[in-house]
């Protein structure tokens, strides 16, 4: 239990230093494959890693500095949404052939908030699903869109 614990701390940390998509997507799949781990607070760790991985504000070093001199609404902002929805993109992708834990992640992810908390989250997860569906009409938004298309993720 303690090791797994860890692990997610450590892939949370890694995931923040790398800008290797392909890695990222790897490493949230590995975390949204923790919900069948049979120790409720290792599920619980990989529930709230993954909700800051994707829908808080970045929390790296790098990002802060290159946030400080953008504005609130910048296309700063919307380039780290795009790089967000290419990674869901892959992660979903990788469980085509099977029932999705997918689902259940980001239905856990909202339960339990309340006010302002779900308001936010709500409005993340809006945002996140305008990209989304933007990029089912137009994919030339999404950055890595045909990288992710030539390789085993594909859009479906």
């Amino acid at each position: 239990m303690g090791v797994r614990k860890r692990v997610i701390k450590l892939l949370k940390s890694f995931y923040g230093v790398i800008n290797d998509d392909q890695r990222r997507i790897d490493i949230c799949t590995k975390l949204v494959l923790r919900m069948y781990d049979e120790d409720d607070t290792v599920k619980d760790l990989a529930i709230k890693t993954i909700e800051e991985l994707w829908f808080h504000e970045a929390s790296s070093p790098l990002a802060q500095k290159s946030r400080s001199s953008e504005t609130p609404g910048s296309s700063m902002d919307k380039i780290e949404l795009l790089k967000k929805v290419c990674i869901i993109m892959g992660v979903s992708a990788n469980f085509k052939d099977r029932q999705s834990p997918l689902e259940d992640i980001l239905h856990k992810i909202m339960v339990g908030k309340e006010g302002s908390e779900t308001s936010d989250l709500h409005d993340r997860y809006g945002e996140i699903c305008e990209i989304l569906i933007d990029g089912l009409v137009d994919a030339s938004d999404l950055p890595g869109f045909v990288r992710v298309l030539n390789h085993r993720y594909a859009l479906y």
